[in-house]
């Protein structure tokens, strides 16, 4: 599997909907599903405001090796 390096300020910059990380207000409630019984704890999370904040995350798919803050 490829190697990621996650740029947090560049995704922010990339995405109009919210980056969101573990040190963020709301981190609780954004990383909670709607079906119970997942306790995951992404180091991002991006909700989208459309479909154009789809295209920059659309790469390589796989976990992260590196988030930079």
């Amino acid at each position: 599997m490829p190697h990621i390096t996650i740029s947090v300020p560049r995704l922010r910059e990339q995405v109009n909907g919210r980056v969101i990380t573990p040190d963020d207000p709301g981190y609780d409630q954004a990383r909670q599903v709607f079906y119970g019984g997942f306790d995951r704890h992404p180091q991002v999370i991006v909700q989208a405001a459309g479909a154009d904040d789809v295209a920059p995350m659309a790469g390589p798919v796989g976990p992260a090796d590196v988030i930079s803050r």
